[in-house]
């Protein structure tokens, strides 16, 4: 009987120890299913993150290509009313400060556009822009 005692008892602490480790399998299977969880339903809100910012990226840049539409539209329209105030027989230096603009920029803006086509609103279509001799001697004077 002795030995029936202690198979009884070893047999006993079995069965508890497999019970505890089950136990402690099923905990740990639990918190690993939470951690899976809480790192997907992370990841998932950063995914939408990243997904928010992309709309804005390309938001924004159709936003800038409408601008720089509408930028270019707005140089043309000045390089024509620069063109005509030239036309009207208006020094450049005038021009500029009629405009608001430097001379400088009216110059570039008007150099920018020498070989497009004149519009044809103009009178002196394909003929120079009139020039005086105040821009002639500025001009000259620059370049020494």
């Amino acid at each position: 009987m002795c030995m029936t005692k202690s198979s009884d008892r070893s047999s006993a602490e079995t069965v508890t120890a497999r019970a505890l480790r089950g136990r402690r399998n099923k905990r740990l299977q639990a918190l690993a299913t939470a951690r899976r969880l809480a790192l997907e339903s992370d990841r998932v809100a950063r995914d939408q993150r990243v997904d928010f910012c992309v709309v804005d990226v390309l938001a924004a840049r159709e936003a800038w290509a409408r601008a720089m539409e509408d930028a270019a539209a707005a140089d043309a329209a000045t390089v024509e009313a620069l063109r005509r105030l030239r036309a009207e027989g208006i020094s450049l230096s005038a021009v500029a400060e009629l405009s608001g603009l430097t001379t400088a920029v009216v110059r570039r803006l008007l150099a920018d556009t020498v070989g497009s086509p004149q519009p044809s609103s103009e009178p002196t279509r394909g003929t120079p822009a009139p020039t005086d001799a105040a821009d002639q001697t500025h001009s000259q004077t620059r370049r020494r």
